[in-house]
């Protein structure tokens, strides 16, 4: 009977061990629209196989434990996840303020300047990165920049600068690795 028991024990821990898994939900911060939402679709990357919500409910449920990177439209920021447990995680992802501005309507926009909650950034601009490292910084007329703009990686290594006349017409570009150059 003991042995039994024992048995029936393991049978049922075996199956609770078998039923782990990781649910992973990702939510949109957006401070211009003053909202936040799920995100519907996205990826998790594991050793080059790709993991994606089922029926765009914004969630991911996982087997494995590891690292995994995440892939959205909504964030140029490479995010690892370094996943220990098994465990329900929520993130949120901030919607950056400052954008590229394109022409609206047409089937080959044109960059027009950078655009600050939808409207054309004006003066010195400086947005962050959610661990608190620069993003972007850069004075602004009327959507263009003017003099250096400086574009940076989220670990806080300078990705691009670009040199813009008084004119915001880009002179010079110079872009580095991820990491090259500390600033």
């Amino acid at each position: 009977m003991f042995f039994k028991r024992i048995s029936i024990l393991f049978y049922f821990a075996s199956l609770v061990g078998y039923t782990q898994e990781i649910k992973f939900e990702l939510y949109l911060s957006d401070s211009c629209q003053d909202t936040i939402g799920k995100i519907p679709f996205y990826n998790l990357r594991k050793d080059g196989i790709d993991y994606y919500p089922k029926d765009n409910d914004g969630i991911i449920f996982l087997k494995d434990k590891g690292q995994y990177q995440l892939s959205t439209v909504y964030s140029e920021d490479v995010k690892i996840y370094d996943i220990k447990s098994y465990q329900n995680i929520v993130d949120t992802l901030k919607v950056p303020v400052i954008n590229l501005c394109l022409e609206p309507a047409t089937s080959y926009p044109n960059f027009v300047g950078y655009c600050c909650c939808d409207e054309k950034c004006e003066g010195e601009q400086v947005e962050y990165y959610s661990n608190g490292n620069k993003r972007i910084e850069g004075y602004f007329e009327q959507g263009k920049p003017i003099g250096k703009l400086k574009i940076y990686y989220s670990d806080g290594s300078l990705k691009q600068i670009d040199k813009y006349s008084k004119k915001g017409t880009l002179l010079k570009r110079k872009e580095y690795s991820m990491g090259e150059c500390k600033k």
